[in-house]
């Protein structure tokens, strides 16, 4: 069994020859086409992440100016990102260190 054939076996409920690692997997087998419709038409980006985080529930923005955007992730940290910029800095953590 390829690596494509052991993902989409998974995908598609069924038992593949051994647990998929992460291969490469960038297609939806036909159970999924027919669930979620055509993937061209679910979204405008390629590779979608999921937030994996404690408290994705609670993540929002707190505050945004013409600098830059306070908010709270899906971790429970509070962070500020410049406007056009890639990254962030971290203002507080869900749980302060010795706590």
């Amino acid at each position: 069994m390829t690596a494509r054939e052991r993902v989409l076996t998974a995908y598609s409920f069924k038992g593949p020859d051994r647990i998929p690692r992460f291969d490469g997997f960038w297609s939806f087998s036909d159970e999924w086409r027919e669930r979620l419709g055509d993937p061209a038409e679910l979204s405008d980006i390629d590779i979608w992440v999921p937030d994996e985080g404690a408290y994705p529930t609670r993540a929002r923005q707190i505050e945004e100016n013409d600098e830059d955007t306070i908010g709270v992730d899906s971790w429970g940290s509070t962070r500020r990102s410049r406007r056009g910029s890639y990254f962030y800095e971290t203002l507080d953590v869900a749980i302060p260190v010795g706590t």
